[in-house]
């Protein structure tokens, strides 16, 4: 894996999930952060003009009904992974959300097609959240930032850093943030059950692909970041705003070590890696 830091570990999270944090500012500053002082400033002025659940009404008078038994969801960053999950998993379509659906007969929401990057990530979650949903996976590809990787390995996600703009809009000095214990030990436990093999690794979440420089390749290396990807720190923010548990996972599809891209992502490992793993955390969420 990459350079381990331990000062950016999560504290005591069997205490209290998501309340204490080591945090680095876009500056490379080090910050400490109480979850329990957040950006809830309860004043008017602070309060959000449209609410999830009030946009969730405007567009659809049933979703609460439809999603009244639901309470865990897969989100699929890669379409095509998100289209063969549909073509085996039977179920029905949930209208009114922003994405394409697959409600299982287990009650499973698998959601695609609704964009990549951090406010299109954020934008779902919140919905679902308003829905009801309490217990959320992710799934797509990363991006390697050492050679320590390799195509069509799959990384569970212990920690974001963020270089995105949406997280800004919940917490006021946002950093590095992770997935609740909890949810770690058991996805870590099911998958080392079922026998698939995974690595835990550090992300760095950035808005912009074709800005990915050496500069901060080497920045975010030191601070301890594996790969590279478009939305975990900012589902990772929000889940920890809106208390419900979540956890990111890649297959690295491409790579940037070094500063030279190597991309791969119609490898088979990728793609078999992604439909596997997805199948898996669909089997894990019905648990």
């Amino acid at each position: 894996m990459g350079p381990e830091t331990d000062s950016f570990a999560v504290g005591d999270a069997k205490k209290d999930r998501f309340r204490y944090f080591i945090l680095v500012n876009t500056m490379g500053k080090i910050i400490t952060f109480d979850h329990n002082k957040l950006l809830r400033n309860q004043s008017p002025m602070n309060k959000p003009i449209i609410e999830p659940m009030e946009f969730l009404k405007y567009v659809s008078e049933n979703i609460f009904d439809e999603l009244k038994d639901v309470r865990s969801a897969l989100l699929c960053f890669d379409r095509g992974n998100f289209k063969m999950l549909k073509e085996i998993i039977s179920g029905r379509s949930v209208r009114g959300l922003s994405c394409s659906s697959r409600l299982s007969g287990n009650n499973i929401l698998i959601c695609g097609n609704m964009g990549i990057g951090a406010p299109a990530a954020v934008d779902l979650l919140e919905q679902l959240v308003a829905a009801g949903i309490r217990r959320v996976i992710s799934i797509g590809t990363a991006g390697a930032l050492h050679d320590g990787l390799d195509t069509g390995d799959l990384v569970l996600c212990t920690g974001a850093f963020p270089d995105e703009g949406t997280s800004g809009h919940y917490f006021k000095e946002p950093g590095m943030t992770g997935p609740s214990s909890d949810l770690v030990h058991e996805t870590a436990h099911f998958l080392d059950y079922k026998g698939i093999v995974f690595k835990n690794g550090k992300s760095w979440t950035t808005d912009a692909p074709f800005r990915e420089t050496l500069e901060k390749l080497q920045h975010f290396t030191r601070l301890g970041a594996d790969v590279v990807e478009m939305e975990a720190s900012a589902l990772y923010h929000v889940a920890s705003y809106r208390n419900i548990d979540l956890i990111s996972l890649f297959v690295i599809g491409d790579s940037i070590a070094g500063g030279t891209w190597k991309p791969a992502f119609n490898d088979p490992k990728v793609r078999n890696g992604l439909a596997e793993t997805s199948l898996r955390l669909v089997e894990f969420l019905e648990t």
